[in-house]
């Protein structure tokens, strides 16, 4: 995943992400569960479980 499919996906809201397809949202402190997509939501998907992480992943690629 790179950012510009992260951010199609989540949103960065008042310290929450937050997803574009269910509107849950989770804070930055329950970044090691698994993200709690509505069970119709179309971005439910291996790849977005975990959308703290994959944020910092991305972050650190562009560090260097």
């Amino acid at each position: 995943m790179n950012i510009f499919e992260w951010n199609a996906v989540f949103a960065l809201i008042g310290g929450s992400v937050v997803c574009s397809g269910c509107m849950m949202a989770q804070p930055l402190e329950d970044e090691t569960q698994v993200f709690p997509h509505k069970s119709d939501c179309k971005h439910d998907d291996p790849s977005t479980q975990h959308p703290w992480w994959v944020l910092q992943q991305l972050i650190e690629q562009v560090r260097g």
